[in-house]
């Protein structure tokens, strides 16, 4: 039986199953993963817990690393980028004139 963790990468987004791997972690915890879109920063959300074969869906990923001080800086820092690109993209947007609605902005990890 595997053990999974639960993480979350947005504050309100969908819960992603990943092995612990040697780490002790507990919710609150800040972790990297590696996913298909790259080297990513996540909240540990669930704690560890074993979960049968069969409700593996696809190969588990397991944790890079539990998050540095770097690793939060960095965070920090995308978060200060991403609201300034989502400034200037609603100001292009009214600029001209466009029709439609910017949702989010999002800077990858790596």
């Amino acid at each position: 039986m595997p053990k999974v963790i639960g993480v979350v990468f947005r504050e309100t987004g969908k819960i992603h199953y990943f092995e612990p791997g040697d780490y002790t972690l507990l919710p609150g915890d800040n972790v990297i993963v590696e996913t298909s879109q790259g080297t990513e920063f996540a909240e540990v959300v669930m704690p560890p817990e074993n979960i049968s074969d069969s409700e593996v869906i696809s190969s588990l990923k397991k944790v890079v690393r539990k998050a540095t001080e770097e690793d939060h800086q960095k965070r920090e820092e995308l978060k200060a980028l991403e609201k300034d690109a989502s400034k200037v993209c609603q100001e292009k947007i009214s600029k001209h004139g466009l029709d439609m609605k910017l949702v989010e902005v999002e800077c990858l990890f790596d």
